[in-house]
């Protein structure tokens, strides 16, 4: 497993890289470019709203508590993720895949979930006042 734990990662290009078993908690990313890549990450309880993430892919990834909010995350893939608590008010999230992922607790007020994948997504105590959900795929969701 590889550690980033605490390492300043500011303006770092992470664009179509492959991560797996990689730690970034309490790293610093502002601003941060991981468009394209493919993730197995830890990074809980951080705040990601200068990075981007366009056409990403987490999988089986730990973001609990981590601060998402007004990010543009089009198409990008949370499969499997572990989102308790995690922050995507006014995200626009269209055609994003959360299959079977964990967003217990989550704020997603506001956020755009047209087309979203939220097949077998557990939304327990989640805020989703505002949201929108056109199109999107809840077989399973509870």
């Amino acid at each position: 497993e590889a550690v980033f734990e605490r390492t300043d990662l500011s303006l770092a290009r992470f664009v179509g890289v492959r991560m797996e078993k990689v730690n970034l908690t309490l790293a610093t990313i502002r601003r941060a470019n991981f468009n394209d890549s493919r993730l197995t990450v830890t990074m809980t309880d951080m705040d990601l709203r200068s990075a981007t993430f366009c056409n990403a892919s987490f999988s089986q990834s730990a973001l609990g508590g981590c601060d998402f909010r007004k990010l543009d995350l089009k198409e990008t893939a949370f499969k499997g993720c572990r989102l308790e608590r995690a922050l995507f008010s006014d995200a626009n999230c269209e055609g994003a895949n959360f299959e079977k992922s964990s967003l217990i607790g989550a704020s997603l007020r506001n956020a755009n979930l047209n087309r979203a994948n939220l097949t077998g997504a557990k939304l327990d105590d989640a805020d989703l006042s505002g949201t929108s959900f056109v199109g999107a795929n809840l077989t399973e969701a509870s």
